[in-house]
């Protein structure tokens, strides 16, 4: 698993679930999704979390990594 390939594919999914659950059903409203969808930083922007590894802490104990 790569990570940006898994990242590109996230994003993706997830611009084509606004798209579909958010459709345009008046005039003024026309594109704007699309609109939000074209500035990465408004919808792919937000708290990142660093999670500790479970095997990682295995490894600085001197036991065999899984």
């Amino acid at each position: 698993m790569q990570p940006l390939i898994v990242s590109q594919q996230i994003a993706q999914g997830v611009a084509d679930f606004l798209r579909a659950a958010f459709p345009a059903t008046t005039p003024g409203f026309d594109g704007l999704i699309q609109r939000f969808l074209a500035e990465r930083k408004r919808v792919f922007q937000g708290p990142y979390l660093t999670l500790p590894l479970p095997f990682r802490k295995q490894a600085d104990r001197g036991l065999p990594a899984l």
